[in-house]
This record gives C-alpha cells, structure tokens and sequence, in this order.
C-alpha cells in the first residue's frame, strides 16, 4: 500500500535504478520524481514497470543525456512523453511540482549571473530556421533550454520546482533558475545534474526557498518546507 503523502525524488540514475527500486520498497511513496539523465536499458516504461504497475504516479524531467543517442531519446521522450513535467505542472502527493528539464547551453541562452540574458534563440523554430530547416530537430535542441520552455514553466505556480540545472546556490548554479523559483512561488527547489547532495537557499526580496540537490542516483524523500519559511 502507497503512503499518500511521500514523494519519492530520486537524483540521476545513469543506468541505476536499483537504490529506487529499494527507496520505493521502504517508503512506498504514492509519487515518484526523476531528475534526469536516466542512460536507460531499455525503453522507461519498462525499466519503471514495478512502479507504474503498483499503481506509483511516475514523473520525470530531462537531463542533457536524453539527447546523447537516438536510442536514450526514444527510451524517454519517446516512451512516456506524458508523464514528463519538462514546462509542465502536476499535483503529487498532494504538492504542486512545476518542471524545466535540461541545460542552458552558451549558444542559445546562457542566463548565469543575469536572469535576463539576451537569448540568442528564444525558440526551436527560431534555432532551426537560422541553421535551415529540419524535418527532425537534432536531439541537443531537444535537451536545451530555450527561453520559450522557461516561459511555459512559469505560466504556472507550484510548490516545488524541479529543475535538472541548479539555482545560485550551487556554484554551478543559475539565476534564471531562482528567477523561476520566484516566479511560481516555490517552497524548494529541487534539482539533478552535478551528482552530488546539496542543500541550499536562495533569497529574493521578501522571500525565498530551499534547495536540495540529489546526489548520483540518490533516492531522497521530499521535505515540503512549510510556507512560512
């Protein structure tokens, strides 16, 4: 039986699934979160069929791996595309969590230390339709931040946002990220990406959130800050 208030977040798998495999057997979590970069074996419905057969609300994001071959794009975009939270918002375990999956790479948008950085793309049509057109985008558009994915994750608001890129306060962090934080009225930033924990804050006037990365393949159970903090 799911206990109905858990969410289960687990940090890049990189092919390893089991330490969610047992997180998911000690807590029975009624909601799963992937952060990203899965490297997966097989395609995702497959690999998660324990979860999604006992009846686990599943939900993932992409990292920047989903784009390295064919074959892990169609694992995960091609598999479960609708149980991706990549500029959506999904209500689990009772908490609004809002997504922005992938990277920020310097030739499309680079918003580090300015959340406001000129773009040189602000869209995928745009990218293409400056390097010619495409039947197919290449898969690295796939997993990169455009600012049209910030503007469709920040139509909503949430309690938690999970991002595969950190925010400021991380040293690899980004200000587009806080600045999203802010936007939707998160409570915790949660995110993947560097493979190590982290446990941070970000600050803005009048306010702020948590920030908890995950670690490689890290199971970890979300603590929902309450909203006075």
């Amino acid at each position: 039986m799911s206990n109905p208030g858990t969410l289960l977040a687990y940090g890049d798998p990189h092919g390893d699934f089991v330490p969610l495999f047992r997180a998911v057997k000690e807590h029975s979590p009624s909601a799963v979160l992937i952060v990203g970069d899965f490297d997966p074996p097989a395609p995702l419905r497959v690999v998660l069929a324990p979860l999604l057969e006992a009846g686990i609300d599943v939900r993932w994001i992409p990292g920047n791996h989903e784009g390295d071959s064919q074959e892990w794009y169609d694992r995960t975009f091609g598999d479960m595309p609708e149980r991706s939270l990549h500029g959506r918002c999904a209500t689990l375990a009772g908490a609004r969590v809002v997504g922005l999956g992938g990277v920020f790479r310097e030739r499309v948008w680079w918003p580090r230390d300015d959340a406001a950085a000129k773009p040189e793309y602000r869209t995928r049509v745009e990218a293409r339709r400056a390097h010619g057109e495409r039947k197919t985008p290449p898969l690295r558009q796939a997993i990169t931040i455009f600012p049209e994915d910030w503007e469709r994750a920040a139509t909503n608001g949430g309690d938690i946002l999970v991002c595969h890129e950190a925010p400021t306060s991380h040293p690899y962090g980004f200000a587009a990220i806080d600045a999203l934080a802010r936007r939707v009225r998160a409570r915790l930033v949660i995110h993947g990406h560097h493979h190590r924990p982290h446990e941070g804050r970000i600050e803005w006037p009048g306010g702020g959130c948590a920030v908890r990365g995950l670690g490689r393949a890290e199971p970890w159970v979300v603590e929902l800050p309450s909203p006075s903090n």
